[in-house]
């Protein structure tokens, strides 16, 4: 991801058998002036290494991050918790994805957002 970002907003999706499609969206969150160590966590992660094995299908949680630019459009990166991998358009990385998910979150609550103290599970 390139730097510069102005915010990241996160979207969660949860489970929901009892909703059409089987996923609830919950309230979205943004950060500003915690956006660009967001963009270099993302950044940090390795590239994906091909996985004959699979992933799990624990239907997790699952993370979208929109990453607003004042001089490009905004990049959209899925955080995938049953691989363990963030992509974005053709680009997919893999390491600890929890590891950007607590940059976020400890962002949001230095801008005064309201979320539990870590440590998170995500």
């Amino acid at each position: 991801m390139p730097g510069g970002a102005s915010a990241v907003t996160l979207c969660v999706y949860k489970p929901d058998l009892q909703v059409q499609g089987g996923w609830r969206i919950d309230a979205p969150a943004t950060v500003r002036r915690g956006a660009g160590a967001i963009v270099e966590s993302l950044n940090s992660m390795g590239p994906a290494k091909p996985n004959e094995a699979g992933c799990f299908l624990a239907l997790r949680t699952q993370y979208r991050l929109l990453i607003d630019y004042p001089d490009r459009p905004t990049a959209v990166v899925d955080v995938d918790m049953n691989c363990a991998l963030v992509s974005s358009g053709d680009a997919v990385r893999e390491g600890d994805v929890s590891d950007t998910l607590d940059v976020f979150a400890e962002a949001f609550r230095d801008e005064g957002g309201q979320i539990e103290a870590p440590p998170w599970k995500w």
